[in-house]
C-alpha cells in the first residue's frame, strides 16, 4: 500500500489567522507618528535598525510564555514582524511577533495597550520551532486568546507545536500547548490533527478551552523486518483535555491527561 506524503503531516484544525505582516518603518494604525520600530524599541531598548532588519543590540532577559527563564541575545536579528489585534481586560491589545531570522526558535512576542498612547504591557521569548507564525485567535469570553504555531519537517516526520495564550492583567499568560506529530515509516503512517475550541464555563470569567487531537494510524501491510517502531493500533481516535480558569491560582489548568496516550517522537 502506498502512502501519500501528506499522510504523515500533522495539522492544526483552526481557521486562518487575521495576523498582518508589517515593516519596522510602517505607522501603527490609529497612532500618528508612531511606528512599529518605536513599539519594538519599548521591548528592545538598544534596538539597532539596518536595511529594514532589526537587531536587539543588547541582551534582554525575558521568560517563555510558560514562565521558564529565557533571553534574547544582543545579536538576535529579525526581518519579519507579524501583528495581531486582540483584547485583554476590556481594552484593545496589539500583539507583535518577531521571529529570529535564523528560525523561530527565538522570537520576541510583545503585547501593547493601544487604548491610548501605545504602552508595552509585557514581552516574552515566544520562540518555538523553525517556522513560527500566529495561528487563529480564540474567543475566551473575557479576552481574545491567541495561538502560536511552530513547525518543522524532517524526512518522514512532521512536528507542529501550538501554544495557546492570552493577556490577563497585562501579562502574557499561557492556556495550553500541544505537539501534533506525524510519522511515515515502512509499516505505518500516523497523522495527528489538533482542534482548539472554547465554550462558556460560568461563573469563570474566561471560557473553557478544549485541546482535542485526532490520531489517524494507517498500516501499510508491508513486511519491514525488525528494528522499526511498533505501530499503534490502526484506525482513528480522538484524545481531548479541557482547560478551565482557576480563579484561586489565576491560571488555566486541566484535571485529565488523555493526550498522554498519543504517539510522540522517541
Amino acid at each position: 500500500m502506498r502512502f501519500r506524503c501528506l499522510a504523515a503531516a500533522a495539522a492544526l484544525l483552526v481557521t486562518a489567522a487575521s495576523a498582518e505582516e508589517v515593516k519596522l518603518e510602517a505607522q501603527v494604525p490609529g497612532h500618528p507618528r508612531v511606528t512599529y520600530e518605536a513599539l519594538v524599541r519599548l521591548a528592545l531598548p538598544a534596538l539597532v535598525v539596518d536595511g529594514g532588519k532589526g537587531r536587539a543590540g543588547a541582551a534582554v532577559t525575558l521568560r517563555t510564555l510558560s514562565g521558564e527563564e529565557s533571553s534574547l541575545e544582543a545579536d538576535f536579528t529579525f526581518d519579519v514582524i507579524e501583528t495581531l489585534e486582540v483584547t485583554g481586560g476590556g481594552k484593545p491589545v496589539l500583539l507583535l511577533l518577531a521571529p529570529s531570522e535564523d528560525g523561530g526558535f527565538s522570537a520576541l512576542l510583545a503585547a501593547y495597550d493601544l487604548s491610548g498612547a501605545p504602552k508595552l504591557l509585557d514581552a516574552v521569548d515566544g520562540g518555538m520551532d523553525r517556522m513560527l507564525d500566529f495561528g487563529a485567535p480564540i474567543d475566551l469570553g473575557g479576552a481574545t486568546g491567541f495561538t502560536l504555531v511552530g513547525s518543522h519537517f524532517n524526512a518522514g516526520e512532521s512536528y507542529v507545536s501550538t501554544d495557546v495564550g492570552f493577556v490577563h492583567d497585562g501579562r502574557l499568560t499561557p492556556v495550553a500547548s500541544q505537539l501534533a506529530y506525524g510519522v511515515m515509516v515502512c509499516g505505518f503512517a500516523t497523522e495527528q490533527k489538533l482542534t482548539v475550541t472554547a465554550a462558556d464555563d460560568p461563573p469563570a470569567p474566561y471560557r473553557a478551552v478544549s485541546m482535542a487531537v485526532t490520531q489517524i494510524v494507517t498500516l501499510s501491510g508491508e513486511a519491514c523486518g525488525d528494528g522499526g517502531p511498533a505501530p499503534p493500533p490502526a484506525g482513528e481516535a480522538t484524545y481531548a483535555d479541557v482547560y478551565r480558569w482557576d480563579t484561586k491560582t489565576n491560571a488555566y489548568a486541566t484535571t485529565t491527561n488523555e493526550r498522554d496516550a498519543l504517539m510522540g517522537p522517541e
